[in-house]
């Protein structure tokens, strides 16, 4: 059979409310870097019942990050004070249609890349971002640090997988040896947004951003408001082919019954 390229469409929002550190999202899954030392580099960190981190380090709360005075994670190359980890894979056990994390101290460094087994179904960096928001965004709005690194920006951001799509790897990195990619409270859903009763708003949560569509392999970047689809896609109905493969299986089961 052809191989045929991937094809997939996730859209990224921030949340309404300044200040906002946790999704807004029902039954979802969420993981803190609460309980680990300050310092503390991590090989395969598990997340249980969802997957797997394959490093991590972690650093006590202050300026540039950690929810409600918690400890948070940070990739970038610099070694000194933000611990030389510049990327850090997130394995799911099973696939998802809904990321989401508190991202702090915000700059135009940092990456996300949502795959699906090894097809890439889209990578965003946070430059985009950061033209769209407000002013009420910068600065750290956690108690003991309200107001602190007021040039960068602290915000939660959504990724919503729609039309059916789904990931199963988020890669998160910072190439810089200069900043670093502050995050905490992960969180995830296994349901897509507007499947799930307890979704009651007719549009995904948040403030658009931008939307990466993947067609046959090739990306599509929308940054206009205007155009970014907010809402819920339903799976897409099988082409024509695929009807007529289903169609030529069962005429073949016919045919095989008839022959016992």
């Amino acid at each position: 059979m052809p191989t045929v390229a991937f094809s997939g469409d996730i859209v990224m929002t921030f949340a309404q409310a300044p200040g906002t550190t946790n999704s807004t999202l029902a039954d979802t899954s969420v993981f803190t870097f609460n309980g680990y030392a300050n310092g503390t580099h991590l090989t395969n960190a598990v997340w249980s019942g969802v997957g797997s981190y394959d490093l991590l380090y972690v650093i006590n709360a202050n300026q540039y990050g950690g929810a409600n005075g918690s400890p948070y994670s940070v990739e970038s190359a610099k070694v000194s004070g933000l611990g030389g980890v510049p990327t850090t894979t997130l394995s799911l056990t099973t696939a998802i249609s809904y990321f989401g994390m508190w991202w702090s101290a915000g700059d135009a460094n940092n990456f996300l890349s949502f795959y699906s087994g090894n097809n890439l179904v889209a990578s965003f960096s946070t430059a985009t971002l950061l033209s769209k928001l407000p002013s009420s965004y910068f600065g750290n709005p956690t108690p003991g640090y309200t107001g602190a690194d007021g040039t960068e920006a602290f915000a939660f951001l959504n990724f919503y997988g729609t039309a059916g799509t789904t990931f199963d790897k988020i890669v998160l990195s910072d190439p810089s040896t200069t900043s670093g990619f502050e995050s905490d409270n992960h969180t995830i859903r296994v349901a897509s947004y507007g499947t799930d009763p307890k979704d009651t708003s007719p549009t995904f949560p948040g403030i658009p951003v931008e939307e990466i569509r993947t067609t046959n392999g090739v990306q599509t970047i929308i940054t206009d408001s205007s155009q970014i689809n907010t809402t819920p896609q339903p799976v897409p109905e099988p082409g024509t082919d695929s009807l007529l493969a289903l169609s030529g299986v069962a005429v073949l089961w016919r045919v095989l019954k008839q022959r016992r």
